[in-house]
């Protein structure tokens, strides 16, 4: 089997009709100008539109006030339905230009290239170690393994298969 059939791909969003609000939005407001539109604009004009949208005025979420909005520009940005990558900072929102665009995608890859860094160094650590395994070198159980119960389980069945013939 193949580490392509093991990795779970994150499922495109289905856009809603609050997704394609937003969208458009944003595509009016900052496209041609190239200027942002704050979270409270958003939200103010999604409610004028009929959207039941939330506003949180706890400040102790880091000042943001919609979290509906950051799952909707993620899912915006993960739809391949829209042309336009949505740039954000300091809870402002807008069109991103291609260098801004260009940046945003090298940022991602830099995080990936970070957590498989992360992800090898690990590992390793669990080979060198033993974490993680199971058995020994001579497919044995080990001992405080958390599969110790699973594979007592085996043995039992073939100590009684053994004992009966």
């Amino acid at each position: 089997m193949s580490n392509q059939t093991n990795v779970q791909t994150k499922k495109a969003p289905k856009l809603t009709p609050l997704h394609w609000c937003v969208y458009r939005f944003l595509e009016a407001s900052t496209l041609e100008e190239r200027n942002y539109v704050s979270q409270n604009e958003i939200y103010q004009h999604c409610l004028d539109q009929g959207h039941k949208v939330t506003w949180n005025e706890n400040k102790a979420n880091h000042n943001c006030h919609c979290r509906w909005l950051v799952k909707v520009i993620d899912d915006l940005n993960s739809a391949l339905e829209i042309d336009h990558i949505i740039a954000h900072h300091g809870y402002r929102y807008w069109i991103a230009s291609e260098q801004e665009a260009e940046a945003l995608v090298r940022f991602y890859e830099l995080k990936i290239e970070c957590a498989s860094a992360k992800k090898w160094a690990l590992k390793a650590k669990m080979r060198r170690h033993g974490q993680g395994k199971t058995t020994t070198n001579r497919a044995e159980t080990m001992e405080g393994s958390k599969a110790e119960p699973f594979h007592e389980t085996y043995n039992r069945w073939g100590k009684n298969d053994e004992e009966t013939n």
